[in-house]
This record gives structure tokens, sequence and C-alpha cells, in this order.
């Protein structure tokens, strides 16, 4: 045998587990970091904090929240049970978390929320001739053949999927989608008779039905907008609210219903610095926001909303925060080196204003 002839045996490489993870993941389109990662008393742990850490003044939703998912994932749905992993109906006002939950829970098990999250807006399916972009349409009728949102779960069967305020889709397509999806984890594509399975996702809900009951109750009793919160997540009033909206047999099927209440002004402020500090990371490039008490007053006036919780309050960050910054940048004051200090204060007037200090090195 030449000397320049390696040996068959010797060239031979032998796979290791990590080959056949990362092998498996590109066929199956699954996170290779999930496939053999074990929901340890750690991690359930860490995704909690994640959860309290991004969405503020809501712990009894979490909490809630955690304590099903924790069964699921340790005793599973057993074998006769296709069911999805989380099937969770989440109601509350507008702005308060509802959607967010869904997002940061992809970003904690899946390391980003780009595919693995889909949130469904069901406004775009309140007519019936909508739906053929959600489950396709029979041979010979408009959508037949067309992409649907139910590929995304058969391309991507480990995902998160939400269904933004689920009241606002077709009530013949409520009807279809959750006992199919609520009872074997099932949705038919009606364009090609092709079952899609949702055991593998988490699947959430969100709703605001029993909004319009909790405003009544403010406007008709002495009820302050403090008590409100309270008038909103009991236990009666949003019961009602679902008991008229959803058939009996399909409200039981969900794993469970989380509440989720008004912001308070302790939560709105916390949620103004986060939005802050994302504003210094994300686009100052380091430098730093900082509001006097006035300004930071001013602003948390403004944003104070039962109708639209912290949509508002980043609203008003853009406009009067982010717009002020923009004109200082155009102006060449701020230069956003990472080591500016953006002092927001506020006239007499009303208007804003924005001086630049740099630290001295």
């Amino acid at each position: 045998m030449s000397e320049n002839v390696v040996p068959a045996a010797a060239s031979r490489r032998s796979l290791s587990i990590v080959d056949l993870q990362a092998t498996l993941s590109e066929w199956l389109n699954i996170p290779a970091g999930n496939l053999m990662e074990s929901w340890n008393v750690e991690r359930l742990q860490a995704l909690e904090d994640h959860l309290r850490r991004h969405i503020v003044g809501q712990d009894e939703a979490i909490a809630h929240f955690m304590r099903d998912f924790r069964k699921s994932v340790v005793l599973g749905r057993g074998t006769r049970d296709s069911r999805p992993m989380i099937a969770m109906l989440c109601v509350g006002p507008s702005g308060v978390g509802k959607t967010e939950i869904g997002r940061r829970i992809a970003e904690f098990i899946f390391g980003d929320a780009g595919t693995r999250f889909l949130m469904v807006n069901c406004a775009q399916f309140s007519e019936e001739h909508t739906l053929s972009a959600f489950w396709g349409a029979p041979p010979g009728y408009v959508g037949y053949g067309q992409p649907t949102l139910l590929d995304h779960v058969r391309r991507n069967p480990f995902s998160v999927v939400l269904f933004d305020e689920i009241e606002k889709m077709h009530p013949k397509a409520v009807t279809d989608l959750l006992v199919g999806l609520l009872g074997d984890g099932n949705v038919r594509d009606l364009s090609f008779g092709k079952l899609v399975s949702f055991t593998n996702t988490l699947v959430l809900f969100t709703s605001n039905l029993g909004n319009d009951f909790a405003a009544r109750q403010i406007g008709y009793s002495s009820l302050n907008e403090d008590k409100a919160v309270d008038a909103f997540s009991s236990a009666p009033l949003t019961r009602a609210a679902l008991e008229a909206f959803f058939r009996p047999e399909i409200l039981g099927r969900f794993d469970s219903i989380v509440s989720f209440h008004h912001l308070d002004d302790n939560a709105l402020g916390r949620i103004l610095d986060l939005e802050l500090d994302a504003l210094s990371k994300e686009k100052l490039g380091g430098d730093r926001v900082v509001l006097s008490p006035e300004s930071r007053r001013v602003v948390l006036r403004e944003a104070d909303s039962l109708d639209f919780g912290a949509r508002n309050l980043k609203q008003i960050v853009k406009n009067r925060v982010e717009g002020g910054i923009t004109n200082r940048i155009l102006e060449g004051a701020i230069r956003r080196t990472g080591d500016e200090t953006i002092a927001v204060d506020v006239r007499a007037d009303g208007q804003f204003t924005f001086d630049v200090h740099t630290q001295e090195t």
C-alpha cells in the first residue's frame, strides 16, 4: 500500500450527538438548542423571570400562566392527547401585555420571536370570504392553492401561535377553529384536505371581552379608576362576557383563562424606564436619556388611560421625546457617541427641552 493512501478507517469521522441534533434541526425546522434541552426547575424559573422583566404589572397573570405551563411540560399531555401544549385564553383591556407574553415566550424558548412566533390578527378574518387566507379554499373557489396561515404552522411545528382579539373573527370560523384546535389539536387545510397538527405549539388567545362591561361599571357607579382594576378582573364580570360569546362546549376546552389587569401608575413608570432604556440602546448608540421629575410627570399624566394601557405611553414617548431628540440630532447637538446624557425638561408652556451633556474623561 502506498504511503500517500489513507486507510478508509482512518478517514472515517464518527457522528456525535451534536451532529445528529443539527441534522434533525435542519430537516424538521426545529431550533437545535431546544431539541434535547429539558425543562428543569432552573429553566422554568428563568422563563418566569424573563416574563416578569418584560411584562410589567402583571405578576398574577404570569404566575397563573407559569402554573399551567409547568404542569404541561412536566406531566405532558399523555399519549392519547394531541392537543397543543398550552391552549390559554388571556382576557383584559388593551395595552397591558396580553400579546407581549406570547412574543416573550417565543423569544425565551427559541432564541428569537421571528418565525417561531405567529400572531394572527383576527380582525382580518371578520368576513367569511376572508377565511380562505387562514385555512385555504376548496377547488374551484378563490384562494385555492394559495399560501395560508396554516402553512406557517405546518412548516414550523414548534412555535408559539397567538390569536389576537379572537372575538373579532367570523363566528363560524371561531367555532370551527376552536372545536378542532381544542379538540384533537388538528385543523384541516380546505385546499388540499391535509390536517395541520398543533400538538407541539403553544397557542394563546387574547380577548377584550368584558372591557365594555367594566366601562359601564365606572359610568354608573361611584367607582374611581383605581377600583376599575378590580372591577374588570372580577370573575363574575369576565365570566359573563365570555359566556355570552363562546359556546359552552368551547369555553370549557381552554386549559385556563388568565385575567390581565389595568396598569397602575407604578407599572406605567416602570414601562417608561424600559422604553427610555430601549431608546438609548437601539437608537442613540448608548447615549442616556434622563427625564426631569416634572417632564416625567407630564408624560405619565398624558399616558394615563384605561382604554389604551401602555400603548398610549409608547406613543407619547415616540412623539414628544423621540421627536425632540430627532430635531436635536439634525441640529448637530446630539452625536450619538455613547458618552452623552440627554436631559429632558419641560417649560412653562408645556414644551420639552433637550439639553446635552458630554461625560468628561
